[in-house]
């Protein structure tokens, strides 16, 4: 999921924001203790070395934000189920 740039955790150095997938805010207390730094722990253990590196060297000036999930492609998933 880190890996995908669109979805899963992108880095903005310039303005020092940390984009997050959304399921990482829907269920922030899963994925540490709720906190921004509980994320950023988190996300610091399974992200490339080089997000790693940028998350050390920015703690504390990090902006946390998180990519908006459509949720209407699930009601075009259901659509196509037989009921």
């Amino acid at each position: 999921m880190l890996a995908n740039l669109t979805k899963g955790l992108a880095i903005d150095e310039q303005h020092k924001v940390l984009t997050l997938s959304w399921i990482l805010k829907a269920d922030r207390r899963l994925f540490g203790d709720g906190s921004d730094n509980g994320l950023l722990d988190f996300v610091r253990r399974y992200a490339p070395l080089e997000s790693r590196d940028w998350i050390d060297a920015n703690r504390g000036k990090i902006q946390v934000k998180f990519f908006v999930h459509d949720w209407g492609l699930n009601d075009i998933a259901l659509a196509g189920r037989d009921n």
